[in-house]
């Protein structure tokens, strides 16, 4: 009973934990610095340190238990956070305050160990709800990004950190529209999927206005994975087409609302001839997507019929991108060739993606910088260890899919957006809970019994 208790408290304490940093937090988006430290990043440092102090007495009272085994990601954490936390230390007798990437670093390892630590582990304290209390507050900044980007409100204060910092914006519309992707396609409860697609074609736009061909290719990449990590079931796959759909219906007619409309106060634009191309491109996918859609039986549960034929599709579509994006990149310049249908897309990318790259300030180049060799290589085998223990943990279910989808997504915007205070927190919960999830909940509550009562 006193161990049933405790886990109790446990899960009470961290579950209020999580619900302030995916709820409340992501609110706190002023810009103002004590020296050269955000409050934001202070109030990290008081939410997080709070529950760790808490969660350590605990453990002494023994009201509280740590697992026993620990990995290789464990070691790593611990590695960095030794390396941040004697870094911070010197820069302070040196009389230097520009250690903001080591505190963050430190409180994302903490959040790390708090959420991975505890017995009952981080899966059983992240549920899927979670995800829309963080959405609830991505849409409620969502909208006051719109309302300044349409000159009705010209306030910076709310949204000051996603103001004065480009980068910093981009990273936190990826992370939102990848959640509402991942929620409307799997989340099946109804009364939702309103919310999920207004929130999801809110951050299209946002992301289309700063015209930033990292963040629309990552979240493009979502489209392609999510059939690969869930079930593919009829249903899983309709609702994957209606949020690719929306992207790209968005995308095609960004050239309109940027060059035409006058409604932005923003000096983008797009080429109205590469939005046609992609208005075709998108009725011929329509047609055949929907002839495609006569050959289901009629009459069963969409959950129950599992499409393998386009998974291997979407298999194939993956490789392929893949393809097509290393052969962009080694395109030469294409000035000086004929004008012909689909040279001006390729133009396009080509360039933008040599842009991309040219300016990229990703979390190799942050740490090589900040933490010099050692951080860098600590970066490369974290990241090694960490896309190893999520293949050996994925399973195939919903849940399961979600968090990987997330971690994934973590990963692949880590080499092109730098980690700071508005994006890192939250990845880390989702990272922590899917590097940590538990195949058969069961065994492993029969476990936790079997330490019960040995102590």
């Amino acid at each position: 009973m006193t161990s049933t208790t405790n886990k109790n408290t446990i899960q009470k304490l961290i579950s209020l934990y999580l619900l302030i940093l995916l709820g409340l937090f992501p609110l706190y988006l002023t810009a103002e610095r004590f020296q050269d430290l955000t409050f934001r990043l202070l109030l990290l440092c008081f939410l997080t340190g709070t529950i760790a102090a808490v969660y350590e007495a605990l453990l002494i009272q023994k009201r509280a238990a740590i697992r026993k085994r620990l990995y290789r990601i464990d070691l790593c954490m611990l590695v960095a956070m030794v390396l941040s936390i004697g870094q911070i230390i010197v820069r302070v007798f040196q009389g230097k305050t520009n250690y903001e990437l080591q505190l963050l670093v430190s409180m994302a390892v903490l959040i790390y160990f708090i959420l991975s630590l505890s017995e009952g582990g981080a899966e059983h304290f992240f549920k899927a709800s979670y995800l829309d209390v963080f959405l609830l507050s991505c849409f409620l900044i969502d909208i006051v990004l719109c309302l300044r980007l349409f000159d009705v409100l010209q306030l910076s204060a709310p949204v000051g950190l996603l103001v004065e910092d480009e980068t910093t914006l981009q990273a936190f519309l990826v992370l939102s529209a990848g959640v509402s992707i991942l929620q409307y396609c799997n989340n099946r409860k109804t009364g939702r999927d309103k919310l999920y697609c207004i929130g999801a074609a809110l951050n299209f736009f946002l992301l289309f206005v700063r015209k930033d061909l990292v963040g629309i290719l990552l979240v493009g990449m979502l489209f392609v994975i999510i059939p690969l990590l869930y079930l593919p079931t009829v249903e899983l796959i309709r609702r994957n087409f209606i949020m690719a759909f929306l992207y790209f219906f968005i995308l095609s007619n960004m050239s309109l609302i940027t060059n035409y409309s006058g409604l932005l106060q923003t000096e983008v634009s797009y080429d109205l001839k590469g939005s046609i191309y992609l208005d075709l491109a998108l009725a011929v996918l329509g047609v055949l997507v929907f002839s495609y859609w006569e050959r289901i039986p009629k009459g069963i549960q969409p959950d129950a019929i599992v499409m393998k034929r386009m998974q291997k599709v979407f298999r194939f579509s993956f490789r392929l991108c893949g393809v097509l994006f290393a052969a962009v990149l080694c395109i030469g310049s294409l000035e000086g060739l004929e004008e012909r249908m689909g040279i001006g897309i390729m133009t396009f990318f080509s360039e933008g993606l040599r842009t991309a790259f040219a300016s990229v300030d990703g979390t190799f180049g942050q740490m090589l910088r900040e933490c010099g060799i050692v951080g860098f290589i600590l970066t490369a085998v974290t990241g090694a260890v960490m896309a190893t223990r999520l293949k050996k943990k994925y399973d195939g279910g919903s849940h399961c899919a979600t968090l990987t989808a997330l971690a994934v997504l973590f990963m692949a915007q880590s080499f092109f957006y730098k980690q700071q205070i508005v994006t890192t927190p939250i990845y880390m919960v989702f990272v922590t809970s899917a590097l940590f999830y538990h195949k058969n909940l069961e065994e492993h509550y029969e476990n936790l019994q079997e330490q019960d009562a040995r102590s």
